[in-house]
């Protein structure tokens, strides 16, 4: 069975199942598609911001938790 669409102009109070979808386990989706909607813009982040924000500086020469483990394989 095939899945069945119907658009309605101007939604009535009740809505019509059609026959061969009556008395079955059926989902309904009711979507408004008269509604203005914002168009969303996406991030302007690059992976360069990314990674200054999430990683440490090469330069920095404070040490991490990391690098206090594996201190003796550094040398």
């Amino acid at each position: 069975m095939n899945p069945e669409r119907i658009v309605f102009t101007d939604t009535p109070a009740f809505i019509p199942v059609p026959e061969a979808l009556q008395h079955r386990k059926v989902e309904v989706i009711l979507w408004p598609l008269d509604e203005d909607t914002v168009p969303v813009e996406a991030p302007k982040y690059t992976w360069a911001d990314f990674f200054n924000r999430f990683s440490r500086q090469v330069d920095d020469a404070t040490p991490c938790a990391r690098d206090e483990l594996y201190a003796d394989r550094l040398r």
